[in-house]
């Protein structure tokens, strides 16, 4: 656990010291968002090593020609430097009597308290869940003696990502004498932010006219004034922000719609208190804890970490705009650029349509909204249907995979990213979630407009990608598993026998796909002949053809590193083609993805086999492993492979999380909590449910949308409880029996 960061009680996140060399882990977990605006948690005053960011959703751009499309870091707001007497106010300045930063993930508040001699300071910050646009700062100052205070704050355009520049220098304006106004646009997807903030000063408690002074320089606009504060009075700042972009969902797309937006909106928003803002957006964070809490006693750690999964779940998305993803990093960091990957269909879709299908279906119909690119993007490489990017951005952004990563430590040259080339199986991975979706959900509406299309569209692409042999075999040759240690393999079973169900689920729906171009006799063909890889003597399907004659390695130094990727040290990518050895999960994903499709002899010989073959390098691999153990008898496992889930993030390491949180763990924490522990799943047109929860739980509660119905679950060792919440019937199968469960009853 951290020695500066820990938890309080179920609802705080608390860092009891500034880490002035290592800053970005605190910037990352203590992430303020709504889904669609997101703060990075730097401090007010500036130091050394900090990374300012302020995102919001679906505003991507290329710097320059040769690199990829990002989310774009906007101009930034939070900056506030306070002088006293002429000397600046920081942590260097005069020695601190305590310092407090605590992360109220109830209701998304962000707290500050520091006390130095000669004076005491209070900050706060929220991103209002019930104004998307709105992002509010207030400080509080109170001196021990007569002194002058000197404010400067205002709109940093000088900001970047890692160094490149997205926004042209904008124009820049101050109204009503304590407004400021920047609107910028893009450099290349010509996206127009607009971003407004007003300053007022209260002294004891009492709004006071302030003369600012105005400084416009490049990129950046700033207030700047004083004012004499008695001893023992409180000064506050209060400063708030609207933002807007020429992309919102609910503008025409111009940026004089989104300069008319932003002034419109505002001029109400700042008429407002901070503490009427944040009572509003406490009210919304209220309801979404009614629907996704989870509830654990007898574990104080499992039950605040679970609940900190779940803040960063309920800030990565709104679910109220379907042409946005989310990215590896939610909206903490940017980190793989803010970019949308599998993740999102095999990690994080499970949590959304159990608790927020309309988050769910929002995000695959963010994969709707790609179809065209996916088109695309097949046919520039001469298939059929629909071939999705491994990376994705913008919806017509396509392919976004960078082309170069890290140091190959045997050339001495940058490595090329494959991924993008090669990393096929997200196409498969989004028919699968789209069937799951409906599934849990039922949702016949989304079927008929996207996803019977979609399922179709991808299939499309297989049956036309699968390469024949001349006996009648068809075979996936040249690509990348989810184990992105093992480049141009053939016959990789992860992606064969996703590729399988694909294809069967087309054959399945095929009167309903509504597609001109669908080929039911080429798809029959490739469901029929392609080559799906069988357990062996021992009851191990292999990884993929030629795994078996690799060599092994010892990888106790790697398996005990406190950082991943150390592998990447000694071997290169050439090199570790050689070996047995995983970066994460690969085969073994299809024990839980398509578990009943194998025998639980051969889930548990392959878990025994390729376990010790990992290092979980990824953060992926953690809570599949978790699932797989926990559904093999491997209890004690499971429960390990939870707890070092729950500390990817937040365990000790300073720079796990430096370019933001691992969205996909946060989704696979819950993951193992609720479907894993509980023994959740949709089996058989029924929700089934088979707890076996870990020693140290007395119980769980949760609720779970099933079929459109709100269900609550109360587990404990030897009992379960559930409560339908909604009007109509829902079929369970409690410990194998089957219960039909009526709208308004209970078990």
């Amino acid at each position: 656990m951290n020695s500066h960061i820990t938890y309080s009680d179920d609802f705080m996140i608390k860092e009891t010291r500034f880490e002035f060399d290592n800053p970005s882990k605190t910037e990352s977990l203590f992430t303020q968002s709504n889904g669609y605006l997101a703060l990075r948690c730097s401090t007010e005053e500036a130091y050394c090593f900090q990374k300012r960011d302020m995102f919001v959703n679906g505003v991507f751009d290329k710097a320059m020609d040769d690199e990829v499309s990002e989310i774009a870091n906007l101009p930034d707001i939070i900056n506030l430097e306070l002088y006293k007497n002429g000397k600046r106010i920081c942590l260097h300045s005069s020695p601190v009597l305590s310092y407090e930063r605590t992360l109220d993930i109830s209701d998304g508040l962000l707290t500050r308290k520091i006390r130095q001699e000669g004076h005491s300071l209070t900050y706060e910050r929220f991103v209002s869940m019930a104004e998307r646009h709105l992002a509010a700062q207030r400080v509080r100052f109170t001196g021990s003696e007569d002194c002058t205070i000197s404010i400067i704050t205002g709109i940093d355009g000088q900001e970047t990502n890692m160094g490149s520049q997205h926004f042209h220098e904008g124009v820049m304006r101050f109204f009503n004498l304590n407004e400021l106004e920047m609107a910028s646009r893009t450099v290349s997807s010509g996206v127009t932010a607009v971003i407004s903030s007003s300053v007022k000063i209260l002294l004891d408690g009492k709004e006071i006219g302030m003369k600012w002074a105005v400084d416009i320089k490049r990129r950046a606009i700033y207030l700047r004034g004083s004012i004499d504060v008695k001893a023992g009075s409180e000064l506050t700042i209060c400063k708030l922000s609207c933002i807007h972009s020429s992309r919102d969902a609910e503008g025409d797309g111009s940026s004089d719609d989104a300069l008319r937006r932003s002034r419109e909106e505002r001029e109400v928003l700042f008429s407002r208190s901070f503490d009427d803002l944040m009572a509003d957006s406490s009210a919304v964070w209220k309801r979404l804890w009614e629907n996704c809490d989870v509830k654990i006693t007898g574990n104080e750690r499992d039950q605040a970490l679970v609940r900190f999964a779940l803040y960063h779940l309920l800030i990565m998305t709104d679910g109220k705009d379907d042409r946005l993803g989310i990215g590896a990093k939610g909206l903490s960091g940017e980190g793989y650029k803010g970019h949308s990957f599998w993740d999102t269909e095999i990690f994080l879709l499970p949590f959304y349509q159990f608790t927020q299908p309309e988050k769910a279906e929002a995000l695959l119909s963010y994969r709707w909204n790609c179809l065209e690119s996916a088109r695309k993007k097949a046919a520039e490489h001469g298939f059929r249907g629909a071939m999705f990017p491994w990376e994705s951005a913008w919806i017509d952004d396509g392919e976004t995979t960078p082309l170069w990563g890290g140091a190959d430590i045997v050339t001495g040259t940058a490595m090329k990213i494959l991924t993008g080339e090669l990393e096929l199986h997200v196409t498969a991975d989004i028919a699968y979630a789209v069937q799951a979706y409906y599934e849990t959900t039922g949702d016949d509406t989304f079927m008929n407009e996207k996803g019977y299309r979609l399922i179709g569209e991808t299939a499309m692409f297989w049956a036309s990608f699968i390469q024949w042999d001349e006996d009648g075999s068809g075979h996936i040759r040249n690509v990348i598993g989810p184990d992105e240690y093992k480049e141009h393999v053939d016959d990789n079973a992860y992606t064969n026998y996703m590729v399988h169900h694909n294809l069967k689920l087309a054959l399945r729906y095929k009167d309903r796909i509504g597609m001109k171009d669908f080929d039911e006799g080429l798809v029959r063909k490739a469901e029929e002949g392609l080559y799906l890889p069988q357990p062996d003597e021992n009851g191990i399907i292999e990884q993929f053809a030629g795994y078996h004659e690799l060599m092994d390695l010892d990888l106790s130094k790697y398996r005990s590193a406190d950082v991943v990727g150390t592998i990447y040290e000694d071997y290169n990518m050439d090199q570790l083609r050689m070996y047995k050895v995983s970066k994460q999960a690969d085969t073994l994903l299809l024990f839980i993805l398509l578990a009943h499709d194998f025998s639980p002899e051969t889930a548990k010989a392959n878990y025994d086999y390729y376990e010790g073959r990992c290092l979980h390098d990824s953060s992926l691999s953690r809570g599949t492993h978790c699932l797989i153990a926990e559904r093999t008898g491997r209890h004690e496992e499971a429960y390990r492979f939870f707890e070092e889930g729950l500390l990817t993030d937040f365990g000790s390491s300073l720079k796990s999380s430096a370019e933001g949180i691992h969205s996909a763990c946060m989704g696979s924490i819950w993951q193992d909590a609720v479907p894993g522990f509980c023994g959740i799943e949709v089996l058989d047109g029924a929700l089934s449910v088979n707890p076996h929860l870990p020693p140290s739980w007395d119980s769980i509660a949760f609720r779970l949308f099933y079929q459109g119905q709100r269900l609550h679950f109360s587990i404990a060792k030897e009992k379960i409880g559930i409560v339908n919440e909604g009007s109509k019937a829902v079929r369970l199968k409690i410990r194998g029996e089957e219960k039909i469960l009526e709208g308004g009853c209970e078990i």
